[in-house]
């Protein structure tokens, strides 16, 4: 009986065949600036490939830099996508693609190509491995499975990482026994500078979807945080009001059912930081900075 397990393994194995992927992004509209490729045959790593690529203008923001270190200086002298799209198409043409949050490198590789008005790419299909492993993050899965990741963010380690966590998945271990780090509550740090005008009162944070005229918005029954300064809404308790007559859910801290992220100016990192990390977890978080906020209010005018 062990043999014919065993055999039956070695044929398994000898069927495993993919290329995992990761892109990492400059802007909050997911333009790529890195991306990693690692070819799997037979069960094993034959091939890796990392690309830096330049931005359109070589723009960064803020947050995205936070999360991976890539900055324009890293990609002044780099191509852009258009240029390296010949050499990294035939990776995913008519092959098994494998990603963690597969949705969210899935949706910059169509940003790109759409941009640059490429001629798209046919794979054989898209596997996530977030969803396989219960929508644990990607750190969370090889540290429970003991998989070496050398840097978290960059884009050909997290492609290995999900390579190497996808193989023992197809060898059979069980997902739902794995043991995941425990998180530690975060520490809020009391700064009394941002009491006044950033403060948001209780009643503002309480839903009350009866006084809603117009369900038919953007925020609609949605889970919404505020973070910076803004230039129409000094006092941003104001703001949150105004929200609220529209039906939000005026939430304080990032979670997993935060639905939009609204950013002024000195908007906290920490924050957005969260929110990217989210998003590529496979988190849907739409991110709105004051000028689309504006024009978003003016439609319900």
């Amino acid at each position: 009986m062990g043999a014919l397990v065993g055999g039956l393994l070695f044929l398994c194995m000898k069927t495993i065949n993919f290329t995992a992927f990761d892109f990492e992004t400059a802007t909050y509209d997911r333009m790529p600036c890195q991306l990693g490729l690692v070819v799997v045959r037979e069960s094993k790593i034959v091939e890796e490939k990392k690309f830096l690529i330049k931005p359109p203008g070589n723009i960064y923001d803020p947050g995205c830099t936070r999360v991976h270190k890539i900055k324009s200086k890293d990609t002044e002298s780099c191509e852009e996508f258009n240029d390296i799209w010949r050499k990294i198409k035939p990776y995913f043409a008519n092959e098994l693609m494998v990603a963690h949050s597969v949705d969210f490198d899935v949706s910059v590789l169509h940003k790109a190509i759409s941009y640059y008005e490429l001629d798209d790419v046919r794979p054989l299909s898209y596997v996530c491995t977030l969803t396989l492993f219960n929508r644990k993050s990607l750190k969370d899965v090889v540290n429970a499975l003991n998989i070496k990741m050398e840097e978290h963010h960059d884009a050909l380690s997290d492609a290995r990482a999900c390579a190497n966590i996808y193989i023992e998945y197809l060898k059979g271990i069980n997902v739902d026994e794995l043991n995941y780090p425990e998180k530690k509550p975060k520490q809020k740090i009391f700064n009394p500078e941002k009491i006044n005008n950033n403060r948001i009162s209780s009643e503002a944070k309480k839903q009350d979807l009866s006084i809603v005229k117009n369900t038919n918005n953007l925020f609609y029954n949605k889970k919404i945080v505020i973070s910076g300064t803004f230039e129409n809404f000094p006092i941003r308790n104001d703001l949150a009001v105004l929200l609220k007559k529209y039906g939000a859910d005026i939430n304080c801290s990032i979670s997993k059912k935060t639905n939009i992220f609204i950013t002024g100016s000195d908007f906290g990192p920490k924050k957005m930081e969260e929110v990217l990390s989210l998003q590529t977890d496979g988190y849907n978080i739409k991110i709105i900075n004051e000028s689309e906020l504006i024009l978003e209010l003016t439609k319900l005018e």
